[in-house]
């Protein structure tokens, strides 16, 4: 089933349109709720993601923005800005340490994902 897949985006209109149909039915509405409560816990994690990525802890916000699109897809469009930012974050981490090859892969990324950057 959808929700077992973790594909809350799907998941969510197909449990609406059964509680449409049967209001009564509690799997449902159960399921529903909590798909609610990963978007309200998933709001505050991303809004910590972004001001980790604007002030600088790239690998931080990228360890969140990674569990958070794993889950919400869709969130690596809409907050793409910010992720291009976290990597560009992460590879300035990496150079002083030497880690060139790593540092150089996280800039790209970022450039891919803004290339306004």
């Amino acid at each position: 089933m959808l929700i077992l897949a973790q594909k809350t985006g799907e998941a969510e209109p197909v449990l609406k349109r059964l509680i449409g149909l049967d209001p009564t039915d509690e799997f449902a509405r159960t399921e529903l709720g909590r798909i609610q409560e990963v978007r309200t816990d998933a709001d505050a994690i991303e809004t910590e993601a972004i001001l980790l990525a604007r002030i600088g802890c790239g690998r931080q916000a990228l360890e969140k923005f990674d569990r958070l699109v794993r889950v919400f897809p869709d969130l690596e469009a809409r907050d793409a800005r910010y992720i291009a930012q976290a990597h560009a974050s992460f590879a300035d981490e990496l150079l002083p340490i030497e880690r060139f090859r790593r540092a150089a892969e996280h800039y790209q990324d970022a450039v891919r994902l803004d290339p306004t950057l």
